[in-house]
């Protein structure tokens, strides 16, 4: 599959999943359990690696949602406050 290809795929899925109400709480769920929305400090190294990891994880998933749907982001968020 081509780059252009892919992205008009991942765009499409992104704004397919976020356009319903169980689809963006879902995704929030998710967020969260990557901890997106908080530190991933810890004073384990290894733990904080983990967390880390995870993080990123979670962030490329915040880009594609801000990149693909940036109006369903923001009212996942809403919904979420």
């Amino acid at each position: 599959m081509n780059d252009k290809k892919k992205f008009d795929t991942d765009e499409l899925v992104v704004q397919n999943i976020m356009k319903y109400e169980d689809g963006r709480g879902f995704i929030y769920k998710h967020l969260l359990m990557c901890n997106v929305f908080d530190s991933t400090f810890n004073n384990d190294s290894i733990q904080h690696a983990y967390q880390a990891g995870k993080r990123k994880a979670g962030l490329q998933i915040v880009d594609d949602l801000k990149q693909y749907a940036p109006e369903y982001y923001v009212k996942m968020i809403q919904e979420n406050m």
